[in-house]
Formats: C-alpha cells, structure tokens, sequence
C-alpha cells in the first residue's frame, strides 16, 4: 500500500517482483561474495571515526584467515536467509504497512556494507524498505551514504554508534569533488576572520590589484523566496511545519545522496542556525499566507566555490526536485539574495572596493532587474548612495562619494556610510560581515528555477572577484557605469572552471549596451530641502553617465 506522504519510488514493486520470482536482487557492480578488503594502518592525526584497523601481527594473521572463512559463510547464509525473509514478507499483505504519514511501507530491504560490498540482513524481523523507515515520533533514519548522524538531521543519538567507521567516513566525506575538496561547507571558518575589530586600516589596505589570488575559494549562500504548492494531494499539509517536513523528507529521498540534505524543520524569521550545511525551509513573515501557497524563503548550505567545485549540481538538484513535484510561483514581495564570502575574510580595502564598485555600477545594476527592486520603489533594496545620509544627501556626487570612502579608517563607520541606522535593507548589505563574514547582493528579483538562482549568483560572485581586483578609484573612472561597461568589468574575471559567465549572457541579450536605469531615492521621510539636493544630484549623475556612455572598450590592458 503506497503511503500518502512519500513520493513512490517504484522500489517497493521492484522488490516484489525479485521475491516473487524466488531470485535473489543483486547488485550489478557488487559481489555478495567479496571478500573483504584488508583495511590500511591508522595514521597518527586520523580522526577517530576515520580511522581503521592497523594491520595484525604476524602471531594473528592465521586466526585472522580462519575468522575471514568464517565470516563469508555467514555472510552467504545470512544473504540467503534475506532473500527467503523478504518472499515471506513480500508475498503477505499485512506485513506492508505504512508507519507514519511521512513514512514508507515496512516491505524488504537490505544494505550495503560500505567495506566489502557485501548486501547484509538489517533487523530481518522488521525488514525496511531501500528509502528510510520511519522512527518513534515520526523520526526517519536516511539512507546510507548521507551526511546525517546528529539529531538535527533525524537520527537519534544512539543511532550514531550503529554506524560503521566506513559508513560515518562517506558520510562525512558526501559533499567532496573528485578532487577531494568539500563543495560545501559545514561552518564556514575558511572566509574567516572578519574585519570589525580593527580602528584603523586593517593590512592589505594599500594591497595592489593582483594581491589576491584570482582562483581563491569563494563561498555562496543563496536565499530564496516564493510561492510554494504541492502538486499532488498526498504532500500538502494543513500547516506549514507539517508542510515543510513532508518536503524535507521527500527532498532527501528523491535527491541523491552526493547532494546536501535539507532539515526538517521549518525554521522562524531569520533562521538562525549553528552549521550550513543542509538546505533550510524558513517561514517568511515578508510573503506569509498562512495557507497554499506557502510564502517560504529557501536558504542554501554554504557553497564553496573554486576550479572543478560541484556546487552547481547541487543547486539543480534540489531545484528539479522541487519543480516536479511542487508549482513554485512569485509575488511582487519576493526576492533574490546571494551571500559572497572570500577565503581568509574580506580585507578593510577590499571592502571598500566592493563598496566603490557598487556605488559605481548602480545604474546598471538597477537596469536588469525589474521596477519592482529598483531604488525608491523597493524598500528592502534602496540605493547605498541616494538613500546615504553621509554620502548624495550632503549633495556628494558618485565620484565624490567613492573619494570619501578613502577618508573612513574604521569598519563600523564605513558601516554608518553604506547602510546607515543599522539596516541590512540596501542594494549591498554589509552588516552580515558582522555575524556571516559575508557582504549579501540583495537587489535580484524572485527566482523560480535553477537557471535564475545560478544566474545571480554567477552575477554576485564575478562582482565581487571583479571589485577585489579592478575596484581601484583610478580604474572605475575609466569605465563608464552602463550594462556594456558593467559587462565588460565582469569578464575580467572570468577564470576558467570557477566562472560560469554564459549564465550571464542573459542580462545582455537584447539590450543596448549603454543601458542604465537612475536609481530613485526613498522619499517617505526626506523633508523638501533634501529632496531637491537629490533631485538635482540625480540629473547631474545621468548627464555625467551619457558623456562616459560614449567611451569604448576595452577601458584597461589586463596587464595594468
């Protein structure tokens, strides 16, 4: 009987049909005969979990040949035992029985032995399917090869002990590419330490442009708001934390297991959290409707981005899972968001080159998205310069403004520059340098596919890479502030194997390339004075952005 809250995998009827034929189901690449590996001497510094065996003495090594002999006919007669278990139990009705409303029918399994390859018997008498049972009080064990063994992913604490030393290292190790490096990380300590506790310009602050490595690791977090519905009835939920667990838990059936997992649990607004990394579902309060469509905010695990990283996939995976089985829509009030950390921590003078760059390019930035995010007419995106009470607001241009930001010595009154009064609400927040240790690209519009999720994200981090390195007040004079010169900033940085920039080509299609949309400030508190020094502000700043509209590539030899 299939279970209303789990999507049919079809694994169940393909056991069925192994039993009912009285053939075992084999492996294709397994043999149930293996023997097992000899396992290779510990290492000092091996982590405890990791570490195996150290090879047997000579005195041993006969015992040790008879205790093999030994150990393969068990393990023939227990995979023999198996096969008869799971016919009885595949051909009795009532011994398929769904145990939760997430859970999964009690029909035969097996499991892999991560060092041999060995399928072996798992609790005979309380056979489980291949997905995941059910736990007491509707926890779920996942499948084998996942990074879960603490109790926030769903495992109790005396499930952790049951755990092979293989089975904890793969677990551990899930999230690595072929090359060994981690795609994801657990906490982030490698974009640390922040730049806060310094009164005076942190070292690197006269940094030429080549001081950082181009190909440095990069960490991406992406948030994500939308309109969530179920497609089919069996996986909506009349609240939703029940609603997000039947998500989760599908998620991290359907997903395979080289991807991160997403928590069950519904978070509050903000979602606060110790590690990052598994997906999270939070309830935003911004787009909450208390009923389907679910307003939800997805945030990602922390992606690390370098040469041959996997992170991509991982976006696509969660995403097509969610657009087969969910309708994802949009409202006027959802948004795109993009964390960018760098390895080691933002320097103070980076900082303020990314700040100068944004100050710079906001006219273009604000042409590619849509009236909605831009300026005066978004709340949660406004203008680091228009909305400065430091910077447009004491009548100071965009050239004079990113001057100033020479003359600010310490963090937290560069902060009082770019975000005043302590908001996180403008186009580039660098208050989350303070908790995250990352600066948030806070303008896109809502994405509903992966494609535009790792568009941004694309954008946000070649801004970054290309701020750090060109950002200089000297080079942002000679390029002209439009979508062509905006373009062009980018592609400097374009490093093969980090840089995806053909998911850019989209924001250039179709449009001239001395495009620019002038930002509008908020005008809700301004008195009437302030208003007019704007306005006036505003009309020089797009007289001056034409005349530099005129200027043509490239604006600098990359060997500057």
């Amino acid at each position: 009987m299939s279970d209303p809250g789990r999507l049919d995998t079809g694994k169940e009827a393909r056991s069925s049909a192994s039993a009912a034929s009285g053939q075992p189901r084999t492996h294709p690449q397994r043999n149930l005969t293996a023997r097992r590996p000899e396992p290779p001497s510990a290492s000092p510094g091996t982590p405890p979990f990791a570490r195996q065996a150290a090879a047997p003495s000579e005195a041993s090594q006969v015992s040790g040949l008879t205790n093999i002999a030994s150990q393969q006919s068990r393990r023939i007669a227990g995979t023999a035992g198996l096969v008869k278990q799971q016919h009885s139990i595949s051909t009795n009705p009532a011994s398929s029985q769904s145990c939760h409303t997430t859970g999964t029918p009690r029909s035969g399994s097996r499991r892999y032995n991560d060092s041999t390859g060995v399928i072996q018997p798992q609790n005979v008498a309380h056979a489980t399917s291949e997905v995941t049972p059910t736990l007491r009080g509707g926890e779920h064990h996942q499948r084998p090869g996942l990074l879960a063994v603490s109790e926030s992913r769903g495992l109790r604490s005396n499930e952790v002990g049951r755990q092979s030393p293989a089975s904890r290292r793969r677990r551990q190790d899930w999230t690595k590419s072929a090359a060994g490096l981690p795609s994801v990380a657990k906490t982030g300590e490698q974009f640390r330490p922040d730049p806060r506790q310094t009164t005076r310009k942190v070292p690197g602050a006269n940094q030429s442009d080549r001081a950082r490595a181009h190909n440095s690791k990069i960490g991406i977090g992406i948030e994500t708001e939308f309109l969530l519905a179920a497609r089919q009835l069996k996986h909506k939920a009349n609240t939703i934390e029940e609603f997000g667990k039947i998500a989760a838990i599908n998620h991290n059936d359907c997903v395979a297991s080289q991807h991160p997992r997403m928590g069950k649990n519904v978070l509050s607004y903000p979602p606060e959290r110790a590690v990052f990394d598994q997906w999270v579902l939070s309830e935003d309060p911004t787009i909450s409707r208390g009923y389907e469509p679910w307003g939800v905010e997805m945030v990602s695990p922390i992606f690390v981005a370098y040469c041959g990283s996997p992170w991509r996939t991982h976006v696509e995976s969660t995403w097509n899972y969610l657009q087969q089985y969910y309708k994802i829509t949009e409202d006027d009030s959802c948004a795109t968001h993009i964390h960018v950390s760098v390895e080691g921590g933002y320097s103070f003078e980076e900082i303020k080159r990314v700040a100068r760059s944004a100050i710079h390019f906001e006219a273009a930035l604000d042409a590619l998205v849509p009236s909605v995010r831009r300026g005066g007419n978004c709340e949660w995106a406004k203008s680091s310069w228009l909305d400065s009470e430091h910077l447009a607001l004491k009548d100071r241009s965009r050239e004079r403004s990113m001057i100033f930001l020479d003359t600010v010595n310490d963090f937290f009154s560069f902060l009082s520059v770019m975000n005043p009064d302590g908001e996180r609400g403008y186009t580039w927040n660098f208050h989350s340098i303070e908790k995250f240790y990352t600066i948030e690209f806070r303008k896109p519009p809502a994405s509903i596919t992966a494609n535009q999720v790792l568009s941004w994200a694309e954008l946000a981090m070649s801004f970054v890479q290309a701020s750090i390195r060109y950002g200089s007040l000297e080079k942002l004079r000679r390029i002209p502030s439009t979508t062509g010169g905006l373009c062009w900033f980018l592609e400097q940085c374009n490093v093969p194997g980090l840089n995806e920039h053909h998911r850019l080509h989209g924001f250039w299609e179709g449009r001239d390339a001395r495009a620019f949309e002038q930002p509008t400030p908020m005008r809700l508190y301004l008195l009437p004075e302030e208003e007019k020094v704007l306005d006036k502000r505003r009309k020089l700043d797009q007289g001056q952005t034409l005349m530099n509209a005129m200027k043509r590539a490239p604006y600098w030899q990359k060997d500057e």
